[in-house]
């Protein structure tokens, strides 16, 4: 009688699995290989993406105006939501966190700053280009700077003193990154090439926040003055400026 042969069998490769590995790098390569299927599938879940809304935690609601021009605007889905300053502490980062806070789904976002950043990513008004990006980053964070300096200052020093020894250099700033993008000749319009920015958005809210404090504080500084009536009639901003007046 002839013996059977004892031993391990051959593995078997699951054949569901074999054709899902093989679809799936099939798919990657089409991907790949086609850039406008892969600027469409981009295009989706970005658009998936932004559809998600945005709530923004404060305690205080005193400090939303830019978000609330920026994401009425570029037409988000949001909300602004008052909280205890427990409810921050207690559900997210603790004591030391920074708001406002922005929350998307499941990405929480804490501070001012990287909070603008990202809406303006998402919203698409970085730049068309990575020198756009690094120069609207540059511009913003002049304009962010201004921005803490005056609150810190506006009421502890005589208005003339912050003039002279905060605000004229911050605007002799602004006035030359606008200068250099064309100035006149780019109709004092933007401050990142030819299309609206960050940038504009961030410098338009201490120019205003500094002709409430000052009215003729741009006197020197046409061009500036002219961004700001630029900016205005800009239509989505025009139509959120009367609807807030």
């Amino acid at each position: 009688m002839q013996k059977t042969e004892t031993g391990s069998s051959p593995s078997v490769i699951n054949t569901p699995i074999l054709v899902g590995v093989i679809f799936l790098l099939f798919s990657i390569i089409i991907i790949q290989l086609n850039p406008q299927l892969k600027s469409t599938i981009q295009t989706f879940i970005d658009q998936f993406d932004s559809e998600t809304p945005i709530t923004l935690l404060t305690t205080s609601e005193t400090d939303l105006y830019l978000f609330d021009l920026i994401l009425q605007t570029q037409k988000f889905d949001f909300k602004f939501k008052k909280v205890e300053g427990s409810e921050i502490e207690n559900n997210l980062f603790g004591s030391e966190i920074i708001q406002p806070i922005l929350k998307q789904g499941e990405l929480v976002i804490f501070s001012r700053e990287p909070i603008l950043r990202y809406i303006a990513k998402k919203a698409k008004i970085q730049g068309s280009s990575i020198v756009d990006e690094a120069t609207c980053d540059m511009i913003s964070s002049i304009a962010f700077k201004f921005r803490e300096s005056f609150l810190e200052n506006k009421n502890k020093l005589e208005k003339s003193v912050y003039i002279k020894d905060y605000a004229t250099k911050s605007l002799n700033s602004l006035d030359k990154w606008l200068l250099s993008n064309g100035g006149f000749y780019g109709g004092g319009r933007y401050f990142v090439n030819n299309q609206l920015s960050l940038a504009d958005y961030v410098v338009f809210e201490i120019l205003i926040l500094h002709q409430d404090y000052e009215p003729e504080i741009l006197s020197n500084y046409p061009m500036l003055k002219s961004f700001t009536q630029n900016f205005k009639q800009i239509p989505n901003i025009a139509k959120f400026l009367q609807s807030n007046q």
